[in-house]
C-alpha cells in the first residue's frame, strides 16, 4: 500500500511538473515575441505576420531568404532551451504547415500559414492568450513536452 501511494505521489508529482514547465516555455515564448515586436528593427503595433516573418528569419544566418535545419535548431535550443527532439518537432511542424514542397527549410510561406493558426478573429493581431493558447497545443504534442525549460529566473536586487 505503501509503494502504491508512493508511485501515485509521484506521478501526481511529475503531472504537475510538466504542467508548470510547458507554462514556463509558453511564457517565455510570449516574452520573446513581444520583446522582438517591439524592437526597433521590427517595432510592430502588435504581434502580426510582420513579427512571425522576423521571428523565423531571425534564423537565417546565411541570409539566403530560407531557414534551414542547421540553422534553426542551435539557435532555436539557445533562445528555449528545449530539448533537440522537440525543436526539431518545432522546425518539421512549421514546414508541414506550410507545405513548400522543402522538407528541409523553413520559407516564407511556411512562417505564413504557421502565423495564420494562431490568428482567429483575422484582424491580423495575435492576443497573449491566442498565441499562449496555440503554443500550449503545440507543445502538448511534442516528444518531450517541452520539459527541458527551467522554470523563470527572480533577480532579487539588494539596496
Amino acid at each position: 500500500m505503501k509503494l502504491l501511494l508512493t508511485v501515485v505521489a509521484l506521478a501526481l508529482y511529475f503531472t504537475v511538473a510538466s504542467a508548470q514547465v510547458n507554462e514556463n516555455l509558453v511564457n517565455l515564448l510570449w516574452n520573446n515575441i513581444e520583446r522582438l515586436r517591439q524592437s526597433t528593427d521590427v517595432n510592430q503595433p502588435c504581434v502580426n505576420g510582420r513579427v512571425f516573418e522576423a521571428m523565423f528569419f531571425s534564423y537565417d544566418t546565411d541570409v539566403d531568404g530560407r531557414v534551414i535545419r542547421s540553422e534553426f535548431v542551435p539557435r532555436w535550443r539557445a533562445n528555449t532551451n528545449m530539448t533537440e527532439a522537440d525543436t526539431n518537432a518545432v522546425f518539421d511542424l512549421v514546414v508541414r504547415i506550410g507545405n513548400s514542397g522543402n522538407p528541409n527549410s523553413i520559407e516564407r510561406n511556411d512562417v505564413e500559414a504557421f502565423y495564420n493558426t494562431f490568428t482567429r478573429d483575422g484582424d491580423g493581431c495575435i492576443s497573449e492568450t491566442d498565441f499562449k493558447a496555440r503554443w500550449r497545443v503545440i507543445i502538448a504534442d511534442l516528444p518531450d513536452k517541452g520539459a527541458q525549460v527551467p522554470p523563470p529566473s527572480v533577480n532579487v536586487q539588494i539596496s
